[in-house]
């Protein structure tokens, strides 16, 4: 569940592929949202889209979005 979710978020962190530590915390959110966590996936989501904007990734950034709305997730 989301305790395995965060995990992989911290193993993601170590790295530098921003496109890993971004997607670790969309899966995150996902599993926070199915737990009922849904003010936890909010803050996720924020981090994600910070994640994209960092490195300018507009497209990457555009995707999330689209997904985190699929799943009911309030990004800000």
């Amino acid at each position: 569940g989301w305790v395995r979710a965060q995990r992989a978020v911290g193993v993601a962190d170590t790295t530098d592929f921003f496109e890993l530590r971004a997607w670790s915390r969309l899966w995150l959110a996902e599993t926070l949202v199915v737990a009922g966590r849904s003010a936890d996936a909010s803050e996720t989501a924020a981090s994600i889209l910070l994640i994209h904007e960092a490195k300018g990734d507009v497209t990457g950034a555009a995707r999330t979005r689209e997904r985190l709305v699929e799943l009911g997730i309030e990004h800000g």
